[in-house]
């Protein structure tokens, strides 16, 4: 969620450093965030407190939240240009919808071909 925030983060790579367009603010994002920080231990004093993770009312949210965080990076790339970072971020993005909507072993697998350079990734004007 850092990656793609409205505003550059300060800690943190964001996605306009490789090619990607400024993401616009939306509800969406501000919600998706809130609902991380309300359920991961932070440092400071609420680390004391045990947080099941994930617990039973958030499960099935969490594919909701991997599909926004791709739909996101996708929807802050150009649509046109040849740079490779692009097309790899395009490309894996899509290869992530699609695991998320498929979870089979084929999918998984293209996953893990493209992360080991093993997958031609096209840039979109080659």
């Amino acid at each position: 969620m850092e990656f793609t925030k409205p505003l550059r983060p300060s800690n943190a790579l964001w996605i306009t450093e490789v090619g990607g367009n400024t993401p616009t603010p939306d509800t969406r994002h501000r919600d998706w965030v809130k609902f991380i920080n309300a359920r991961v231990t932070h440092l400071g004093p609420d680390r004391l407190r045990d947080r099941p993770w994930p617990d039973e009312d958030v499960a099935g949210r969490l594919i909701d939240l991997a599909k926004y965080a791709l739909d996101r990076i996708k929807s802050s790339l150009p649509q046109s240009g040849n740079d490779i970072h692009v097309a790899v971020m395009d490309a894996l993005a899509n290869l992530g919808l699609a695991y998320l909507d498929t979870r089979d072993e084929l999918t998984l697998s293209q996953i893990a071909d493209a992360i080991n350079n093993r997958l031609p990734i096209q840039t979109p004007d080659a």
